[in-house]
């Protein structure tokens, strides 16, 4: 997934990445350049939903100091082992809410069954 210069307001990270969460695959990655520096609280918001949905986050590119300012950085699901890693490092990691998993995590069970997933009527070829 590719999103640019998604987020100029507080409100939006928490959809965005509950959307992101939603959509990506389980080797998916979600890339996101933006071409401004984010205030602070945006920057805290996007540490608290990748804490969240569980994501690690690399910065791929920075130069927002150039004149053509633009930072690049890639999100990809956080497996388990990472997450006991980031644990035993003393980082806080959320735990799904009450009882039930993430979204994610629904996605990759499904995605391990032997049954192919039912395509909707109306993406079927016409016979």
């Amino acid at each position: 997934m590719l999103g640019s210069d998604v987020i100029y307001d507080v409100s939006v990270v928490e959809p965005l990445f509950k959307t992101v969460d939603e959509l990506l695959l389980p080797v998916g990655v979600f890339v996101m350049c933006q071409s401004f520096p984010y205030p602070t609280e945006i920057e805290a918001a996007i540490d608290v939903c990748c804490e969240r949905y569980r994501l690690s986050s690399d910065v791929v590119y920075d130069h927002l100091d150039a004149p053509a300012s633009t930072k690049l950085r890639t999100y990809r699901r956080q497996w388990k082992e990472e997450r006991e890693t980031t644990k035993a490092a003393g980082e806080c990691i959320d735990e799904p809410t009450e009882g039930k998993p993430a979204a994610s995590e629904e996605r990759m069970r499904a995605m391990n069954h032997d049954e192919p997933e039912a395509v909707p009527a109306t993406t079927q070829p016409a016979t």
